[in-house]
């Protein structure tokens, strides 16, 4: 009886760490970091100790339709940190960011397994959008932020309390698309609620034309539109909506500074600034094509393919491009069978008889992978501790609800 008391208390305790996640992936690093370390622990530990007692039926590790590409996805991480170029950044870089989210997803996966704790995640999800949402208003107006006390970027670009905008764009891309579904299709009891999202999608519209992140505006609009086709219903809303929304705010008094200008001044140098570096990400991965250079050694490494006198050393602005450069072709193509296989999945079961409210969730998180994805083809977001954190916890909330709603059925 004790050890079943033990297990509940931990169990709840994983639960919470998770919950506190979504919160603090808005504004610090060091406390995310520090709850998912903690909710692994404290997850193993239950599943350990419910183990020897016999009181655990279940196997350690949830068995998904991911379990494959994920270890075949880390064995190609391993086997390239045998290859590194220093293999004691690639051991820190695998068991500390690597490893760390693959266990993520599966502790996310055990936990939330029911629809009460799925739910109960997206309202705390909701809590830190519209917290941000606030932090982006409050630097907007005060010029430095409500939590952290950051600045906006030299150039006017909101960030809140992330590293910078784009970072800002990416937590707002994954995030909002499952309340623009909400908004839209739930048909609510209290209609207040809906006008209640409805004016957070808004000012979150608002937010995204501040941070000036063309791919995230993009993203956002293509996936919301891809996923709203799977409803066969007001789907042209989800693309009518958004645009509206971009260009009253980008010629709006509020965003004077931006004056869509996407395709020139500033717009121009960012493009052909993440050109150059992706073409130095190429050279890299031509030396190191299969297993990569080592998990973490993209940074020591880079300026050996520049000729100028102060080499470029920032990421490549291209995740994929950077991933391969660092566990190699081999282990780029596993990453992708995982997201292949996550998405068929996912086209494939909101077919199926799935709850319409849960349907919804399953959508607008989905919309929200693919935007955030799209986005990492451009960006860094896949390498921000932050940003992929919350990815990985809202892949293993997708399972979940394909778990459950599976049981149900």
């Amino acid at each position: 009886m004790k050890i079943k008391k033990t297990c509940t208390v931990l169990d709840f305790i994983t639960l919470t760490c998770l919950n506190f996640v979504l919160i603090t992936s808005t504004f610090s690093k060091a406390a995310t970091d520090s709850l998912v370390t903690a909710a692994i622990l404290f997850w193993l530990v239950r599943k350990i100790i419910g183990k020897i007692s016999k009181t655990e039926k279940n196997s350690l590790i949830p068995n998904t339709p991911l379990n494959t590409p994920i270890l075949i996805y880390t064995i190609a991480c391993i086997l390239s940190i045998f290859n590194s170029t220093n293999i004691q950044t690639s051991l820190v870089s695998f068991f500390g960011k690597i490893l760390e989210n693959i266990l993520l997803f599966f502790v996310v996966v055990d936990t939330l397994n029911t629809k009460k704790r799925i739910n109960f995640a997206i309202f705390t999800l909701l809590i830190s959008l519209t917290a941000l949402i606030m932090d982006c208003g409050f630097q907007y107006f005060t010029g430095k932020d409500l939590f952290r006390h950051f600045a906006m970027n030299d150039d006017n670009r909101l960030k809140a309390s992330f590293s910078n905008s784009n970072d800002l764009a990416g937590w707002l891309i994954l995030t909002v698309p499952v309340f623009i579904f909400l908004a839209f299709f739930k048909n609510w009891a209290k209609p207040i609620i809906k006008k209640l999202l409805i004016i957070l999608i808004f000012l979150v519209m608002a937010c995204l034309i501040l941070t000036h992140s063309r791919a995230a505006l993009i993203a956002i609009f293509f996936s919301c539109f891809i996923f709203s086709l799977s409803l066969k219903k007001k789907a042209i809303v989800l693309l009518i909506f958004p645009l509206i929304t971009l260009l009253i705010l980008a010629f709006s008094p509020l965003n004077s500074t931006f004056s869509f200008n996407f395709l020139k001044g500033r717009g121009a140098v960012s493009v052909n600034s993440r050109i150059d570096l992706w073409k130095k990400a190429v050279k890299m991965i031509a030396d190191y094509p299969i297993l990569g250079a080592g998990p973490g050694t993209y940074v020591s490494l880079i300026d050996r393919y520049s000729n100028d006198p102060i080499p470029n050393t920032s990421y490549p602005h291209n995740s994929f491009l950077h991933m391969a450069t660092e566990i190699g072709l081999l282990g780029l193509a596993a990453y992708l069978w995982i997201l292949f296989k996550l998405f068929k999945i996912i086209f494939k079961q909101s077919k199926t008889s799935i709850a319409n409210d849960q349907k919804y969730i399953l959508l607008g998180l989905s919309a929200g992978l693919m935007a955030f994805l799209i986005q990492s083809f451009f960006d860094t977001n896949l390498f921000s501790l932050q940003l992929v954190i919350t990815f990985w916890l809202l892949v293993g909330i997708v399972q979940s609800i394909l778990r459950v709603e599976e049981k149900r059925v």
